[in-house]
């Protein structure tokens, strides 16, 4: 039993090719408050492990990396969690996930921007404050 998260850069094309069974497409345009999400996607990771059926999640949202990713570190099954990765210039990268929910692959430019608007909204007040 797997747990996959399909996800990518920009333009990366997420389509599957194949024949899949238990596939959720963009959970996120369906529920878009961060911790109902986030609720959602821990339930439905915990409803596949207990099935013990596969999931795939197609997304371009961090609140559902990020929630599988701790799914993974609170159960202690991070060694089921996989993350596929559809680069901008069509490149595949596949990552596994540590005891701690960490991902053993990170590229810049997927799943950052949390991180690129925090960084500028401290530089504007660093700045401010030190006018």
């Amino acid at each position: 039993m797997e747990i996959i998260i399909v996800t990518g850069q920009r333009n990366g094309n997420l389509y599957l090719a194949g024949n899949y069974e238990h596939v959720k497409y963009f959970p996120e345009q369906s529920t878009l408050h961060p911790y109902k999400l986030s609720e959602k996607i821990l339930k439905l990771c915990d409803t596949y492990f207990k099935a013990n059926e596969d999931l795939i999640i197609a997304t371009y949202s961090e609140i559902v990396l990020d929630s599988v990713r701790l799914w993974g570190a609170r159960t202690g099954h991070c060694d089921i969690l996989k993350c596929i990765n559809c680069m901008d210039n069509g490149e595949i990268r596949t990552s596994g996930f540590n005891e701690y929910g960490e991902m053993d692959v990170w590229k810049n430019g997927i799943f950052d921007i949390k991180k690129v608007i925090l960084k500028e909204l401290f530089d504007i007040k660093r700045v401010k404050m030190n006018s």
